[in-house]
């Protein structure tokens, strides 16, 4: 573990999806909280490091806020009432609604087994790699049948060198995980006990390890709903999304606009899709179909205005977060780290009527999975289909595509 480790809330876990469900599984989150009653939908990891104990779920935030978020009154959103004012009145819309029942019926076949707790390392990488990690140390709690689960803190990767997190290599899930798992817990010298819990460890390897498709489909298909994105993020998302229609609204061409997930940062390893071929793609996209609009999601900046005055003789517009946020939401999603902007963008870009992403990232092919999910497509399960609204361009391949929940 480094020794400069903070703990950040990306997700809401969604109690209430798994409070029929799970009967003794209670989730125990190291350095973060610990729940003795699995009934408040509250945010799984919080912006600040807590301290190692219980603590009662009234006590818990229900959006967790920034650092130091109620010191400048100057902007409405670092104070509760103008937080709770853009939550309230700017919902992000529930675009799909889960189907719990096969996790349901998974948990109820499940051999629960008291005392013992699954314990996963912090996770590194970016903002769907962390959700994915998260993902799969429940469901290897699951399949395990540990009642206690203890999630991880999330490991911060370096505001200067985005190259700067730590990896390893990955294996996949062989399906005498549970035998091996019994006879590894036979061998101890003491059964797990209320004196004796037994804590088993799963670190990072485990980020692309869990093959959902050897699940059922009602589980595979919508056990990645259990985790819900922050409030406050999902609701800036919500008004950049509406301000982008009203853009549509006032345009004489196809009232649609193309999603674009320009991954040019400079963490971009050597051979991954270059720029030309985004905005090449991007271009021919836009003109085929009249759109007039270009949303792009990246953190590089030049990229973006480089994309911008390209294809600006083709009266085509690129637009960003940035552009579509207010100073003071600016100003408040500023005082989040580089990967929790960017749950802004996916959930723009959940919504975009055409798609076009990088083939090596896990952002983009979780994406597109959402993408065909929502739309019904769930047949396909591809990270590199191509049809008329998703695309990934370029040589590459997502090295782990299988490995990703929906």
């Amino acid at each position: 573990m480094m020794a400069a480790t903070k703990s950040y809330s990306y997700f809401k876990f969604k109690w209430r999806n798994f409070i029929y469900a799970t009967a003794g599984l209670l989730l125990l989150l190291s350095n973060i909280f610990v729940l003795s009653h699995i009934i408040l939908a509250t945010d799984i990891l919080s912006r600040k490091p807590a301290a190692r104990c219980a603590c009662d779920a009234s006590r818990l935030s229900k959006s967790a806020s920034p650092e130091d978020a109620f010191s400048n009154t100057n902007n409405p959103l670092f104070t509760p009432q103008g937080l709770e004012k853009l939550i309230s009145e700017n919902p992000y819309p529930r675009l799909y609604e889960p189907d719990f029942t096969g996790l349901q019926s998974l948990c109820q076949s499940t051999r629960w087994q008291q005392h013992v707790y699954m314990s996963c390392t912090e996770n590194p990488g970016g903002l769907m790699n962390v959700q994915n990690a998260v993902l799969n140390c429940i469901r290897y709690a699951i399949e395990s049948g540990a009642t206690g689960l203890i999630l991880p803190k999330v490991q911060i990767r370096s505001s200067q060198n985005l190259t700067e997190l730590r990896s390893g290599d990955h294996r996949r899930l062989a399906r005498t995980f549970r035998r091996r798992f019994d006879d590894l817990l036979d061998s101890l010298p003491t059964s797990p006990s209320e004196q004796h819990p037994v804590i088993f460890g799963l670190d990072d390897k485990m980020l692309f390890s869990f093959p959902p498709d050897t699940d059922v489909p009602t589980v595979s298909q919508n056990f990645g709903f259990i985790l819900e994105f922050r409030r406050d993020l999902s609701s800036l998302a919500a008004l950049a999304v509406s301000r982008l229609q009203k853009i549509l609204d006032r345009s004489k061409t196809e009232k649609k606009y193309l999603g674009l997930h320009l991954r040019t940062e400079s963490d971009v390893p050597k051979g991954w899709s270059s720029f030309r071929t985004y905005g090449e793609t991007a271009l021919s996209t836009a003109l085929d179909n009249g759109i007039s609009v270009i949303y792009v999601a990246s953190g590089d900046s030049e990229g973006i205005e480089k994309l911008r005055q390209a294809v600006a003789e083709y009266e085509i517009a690129v637009t960003s977060k940035w552009r579509l946020l207010t100073a003071d939401e600016q100003e408040y999603l500023h005082s989040f780290t580089f990967d929790q902007q960017a749950i802004v963008d996916y959930l723009v870009l959940l919504q975009a009527d055409m798609f076009i992403g990088s083939p090596e990232s896990s952002f983009s092919s979780q994406l597109v999975l959402r993408r065909e999910l929502i739309s019904g497509d769930i047949a396909v399960r591809d990270w590199r289909y191509i049809d008329e609204t998703n695309r990934l361009v370029g040589k590459g391949v997502f090295d782990y595509a299988d490995m990703q929940w929906s």
